[in-house]
């Protein structure tokens, strides 16, 4: 439910925020939670189906299921692919593509029709005329037993959200 509220609030904001940026008017910059797995932990079943780059980066199962369906690990990954394609749409010019990745991949690639992967993911890149390579390169390798730059700049700056007049939605 609170997926479908935040993508919801981003298809309806889509259009303004892309004017806004286009015209110069603000900088939107996305942001993903993600927690780490105590170091105990990061063998259990729980945290090798939530997390990536050995219990670094988690995220809950979206079905709140852990024998069936999506793990919280693809919700990691495909956040990271997100924060990637926006840091090379920003490195291109054109931040606000960020705003159509996430709305298409929304649509195109849903988790009810098992399509939320990263070949459905991919096909949407290739359609906004982004480099997958880039993409690629940016995410890393999420089994690697390594701090993922993107995500570890993510945690760190949750630790002073809101200190910047931000406006942050989770």
């Amino acid at each position: 439910v609170k997926c479908d509220m935040l993508m919801e609030f981003v298809k309806d904001f889509k259009g303004a925020a892309q004017i806004l940026e286009k015209g110069g008017f603000t900088q939107f910059r996305p942001h993903y939670i993600t927690w780490y797995c105590p170091h105990a932990f990061t063998l259990s079943r729980q945290c090798k189906s939530q997390c990536i780059n050995k219990g670094r980066y988690c995220a809950p199962d979206p079905e709140q299921d852990f024998s069936s369906g999506y793990d919280g690990k693809d919700v990691v990954v495909e956040n990271l692919r997100q924060l990637c394609v926006y840091k090379v749409a920003n490195e291109t010019g054109k931040p606000w593509v960020w705003w159509d990745y996430v709305t298409d991949f929304q649509i195109r690639c849903p988790m009810k029709e098992k399509k939320y992967n990263k070949d459905c993911a991919e096909s949407v890149i290739k359609s906004l005329g982004i480099d997958s390579r880039k993409i690629d390169k940016c995410m890393g390798d999420p089994d690697a037993d390594l701090d993922n730059p993107v995500l570890k700049e993510e945690q760190d700056a949750q630790v002073g959200k809101g200190t910047r007049g931000d406006v942050t939605i989770l």
